[in-house]
């Protein structure tokens, strides 16, 4: 049994940045998948600056947490996303915070875009923070949820999660996701050891 899980240790390292700044997320969510399949995939990636998460009591995820991800490049998550996607023959999930004011998420499934959504499309701009949305029946299949309760969380307003994360959390709470949604690749590898002292297979690329 945890003495710890590791949604308390990843909610304690969110603390720790909004003392100092906004929170910075990036990573890959791999759904229904075998891990297995992930690592042998993983494996053939000719970079390093990889970290791969495994919770044996969730085993319908995986998440990667890449360093090139964590530049928060939306092209490079189209390219690897997709890739992973297409390769896995599964769903894959990138989630993107930025300085706690914007979230960004991105589902894959064969290869291509299939959801998108971005709580502030106009934040460079300096426009009124409308979120934009696209192909949301495709997020819910995925997950074999409502549509509809998604909507009504993604579509609310800004003032309403100021937190970027906090709208994120009340989203991984439609979709099941776990906790471990709120790290990257710098996190991973500061939890690196305490991860696997709780029971969670973490590897390095």
């Amino acid at each position: 049994m945890r003495k710890l899980s590791l949604g308390l240790l990843c909610l304690f390292c969110l603390i720790s940045t909004r003392l100092h700044a906004g929170a910075f997320i990036a990573n890959f969510l791999v759904i229904d998948a075998p891990p297995q399949a992930v690592e042998v995939f993983l494996d053939g990636v000719d970079r390093t600056g990889i970290s791969g998460i495994f919770d044996p009591a969730t085993p319908r995820f995986y998440l990667i947490c890449d360093q090139v991800a964590d530049t928060q490049d939306l092209g490079f998550a189209d390219y690897f996303g997709g890739q992973l996607s297409a390769a896995l023959a599964c769903p894959v999930l990138f989630t993107m915070v930025h300085d706690s004011d914007i979230l960004v998420i991105l589902l894959y499934v064969n290869g291509v875009r299939a959801f998108a959504y971005d709580s502030w499309p106009g934040y460079w701009e300096g426009a009124e923070p409308v979120p934009a949305i696209s192909g949301l029946p495709a997020l819910a299949q995925a997950f074999g949820v409502s549509g509809g309760e998604l909507a009504a969380i993604l579509k609310l307003p800004y003032d309403e999660y100021p937190l970027a994360e906090d709208r994120l959390g009340a989203i991984q709470q439609v979709l099941g996701i776990p906790d471990y949604i709120f790290m990257s690749q710098a996190y991973a590898l500061e939890m690196g050891e305490d991860l696997a002292s709780y029971g969670f297979q973490v590897l390095r690329w």
